[in-house]
C-alpha cells in the first residue's frame, strides 16, 4: 500500500509549456482541508482515516510558491494507529524553466522521506534535468514538453475554458521518487449548485467550476494502471473545492472548511527565491 503523498500542485501536473499568461489568472490563496475514509476495500483492514491539509499558493513576482503541510491518521481493525504527517514547499519559475521543492515524510515519528531538488527546462517547450540533492544526488533527464506543477494546473484550466475534456502531460512535482508522471485528465463542468456553494461559503467571486479527474502514471512504470488517482474541483482561478483521492486500497475525501485570499504583492521588491 503506497501512503498518500499530495502532491504539488496538487492541487494541488504538451508539446509547448503554458505561457505566463496562462497563469495570470491564479489567485494566491490560503486553503484548509478536512480529510477522511471515503471508503476501503474490504481486505484493506482499514476502519477510519481522519487528517488536515494546509496549503499555501503565493505569487512571488517571479515564480509561484507552495507550502503544504498534513495529518494523516489511518485505523486498522488490528494493531495500532497510524500516524503520518508530510510537508511540501516548492518554487517555480513563471517562464516554466527552473523549479525547487523540498519533500518531508514523518511516519510515527520517524523521518521515513527527506526529498530536495531542483529541475530547469533548455528553453519553453525543449528538454531539460532533474537533480535530487537529497536522498543520494540522482539525477534525471527531461523530456521535451516536460511540465512543472503550476504550469500544469494553468494548462488544465485553459483546457477546461475552451471545452477540452481529456488532456495528457508529463509533469514533474518532486514529491516522490517515482517522478516524472504521466498524467491523463479529464475535465467536466462542475453541477451549478456545487460551484454556488463553495463560491458562497467561503465568500468567492464567481467563477466556473470544473471536475477535473486526473490518472498518475510514473513515466517510467511498465504498469498498465495508474499508481493513484485524485479528483478536483478546480475554479478558474485555481482555487480547489472538494478532493477525492483514490489509491489502491482506499479512498480518502478532502472537504475545504476555510479558503483565504491572499493579497498580490508588490512586485518592484520581489520576494527572493529561497
Amino acid at each position: 500500500m503506497k501512503t498518500p503523498t499530495i502532491l504539488a500542485a496538487a492541487l494541488f501536473v504538451v508539446c509547448a509549456a503554458a505561457p505566463s499568461s496562462a497563469a495570470a489568472g491564479l489567485r494566491p490563496h490560503v486553503a484548509v482541508y478536512d480529510m477522511a475514509l471515503r471508503s476501503a476495500t474490504s481486505g484493506s483492514g482499514l476502519i477510519d482515516a481522519r487528517g488536515l491539509m494546509e496549503y499555501k499558493f503565493a505569487n512571488g513576482c517571479e515564480g509561484w510558491a507552495v507550502e503544504s503541510r498534513s495529518v494523516l491518521r489511518l485505523q486498522y481493525d488490528e494493531g495500532p494507529e497510524l500516524q503520518s504527517s508530510w510537508s511540501f514547499v516548492s518554487w517555480e519559475a513563471k517562464d516554466g524553466r527552473s523549479y525547487r521543492f523540498r519533500m518531508q515524510t514523518v511516519r510515527n515519528g520517524n523521518k521515513v522521506e527527506d526529498l530536495s531538488g531542483r529541475a530547469s527546462m533548455d528553453a519553453s517547450g525543449k528538454s531539460g534535468n532533474a537533480v535530487f540533492v537529497r536522498p543520494d544526488g540522482r539525477k534525471l533527464a527531461l523530456a521535451a514538453g516536460t511540465m512543472f506543477p503550476t504550469q500544469h494546473v494553468a494548462e488544465l484550466i485553459a483546457a477546461a475554458k475552451t471545452g477540452t475534456r481529456q488532456m495528457g502531460r508529463v509533469v514533474f512535482d518532486g514529491a516522490s521518487l517515482e517522478n516524472p508522471y504521466e498524467v491523463s485528465a479529464f475535465i467536466a463542468p462542475q453541477k451549478d449548485a456545487v460551484n454556488q456553494e463553495l463560491s458562497g461559503r467561503f465568500k468567492l467571486p464567481d467563477s466556473p467550476l470544473w471536475l477535473m479527474r486526473l490518472a498518475f502514471f510514473p513515466a517510467t512504470s511498465r504498469n498498465a494502471g495508474p499508481e493513484f488517482e485524485m479528483s478536483v474541483d478546480y475554479r478558474e482561478d485555481g482555487i480547489g473545492g472538494r478532493i477525492i483521492q483514490d489509491f489502491d486500497e482506499f479512498s480518502l475525501l478532502l472537504q475545504p472548511s476555510r479558503i483565504e485570499l491572499l493579497p498580490e504583492p508588490d512586485c518592484r521588491y520581489p520576494i527572493r527565491r529561497w
